[in-house]
């Protein structure tokens, strides 16, 4: 009998809406494509990117309105998924995490392709690849947003021990249009 560390397990990459709402076609580019939040689930664990925590575990399906799961074989065997997720923590810690150019998609998809071979399909965060192109034009992105704590709310609106914030998408002053 094998022992669960020499096993190669099926690797299960969760695909959410990124608003808790479903509307991810409001936070997407329109008529392009969506935004959306993505989760590694191996044995049971779902293991994902946020800012102000980095890497974390938690339930799969926890975080919302699932759009897709996507199944992968991986090439490694369960300790080597260990050893992976154990650098992986070290090189996306939470004050690393940017909206555009460094997301829980691009958690995934450094995860999936260390463990699969293969990385997620493009289509899932190709929004932030689109916004990357002009991120000078959104004040948010010029730094790094990693305070905004993504994580998915729980039954009782909390999200573990670290509040939520909210951030203005647009900030300054300026005139209505159509006033």
């Amino acid at each position: 009998m094998r022992r669960s560390d020499d096993l190669r397990p099926e690797i299960i990459v969760n695909v959410y809406h990124a608003s808790q709402d479903g509307s991810s076609a409001a936070l997407g580019i329109p008529g392009c494509c969506g935004a959306y939040h993505t989760g590694v689930e191996i044995n049971g664990v779902e293991y994902a990117f946020a800012g102000v925590t980095g890497v974390y575990e938690c339930r799969p399906g926890e975080y919302g309105d699932m759009v897709e799961r996507i199944p992968f074989q991986s090439i490694i065997s369960n300790a080597d998924i260990k050893k992976v997720l154990d650098t992986l923590r070290r090189s996306f810690p939470g004050d690393s995490y940017h909206l555009i150019l460094n997301n829980c998609n691009n958690f995934s998809d450094t995860f999936t392709n260390a463990c699969t071979g293969t990385g997620i399909p493009g289509w899932i965060n190709r929004g932030a690849w689109w916004l990357s192109w002009f991120k000078c034009c959104f004040p948010l992105f010029e730094g790094n947003n990693s305070a905004v704590d993504r994580r998915p709310l729980l039954a009782d609106n909390s999200s573990r021990d670290v509040p939520r914030q909210m951030t203005p998408l647009f900030v300054g002053e300026g005139t209505p249009l159509g006033g």
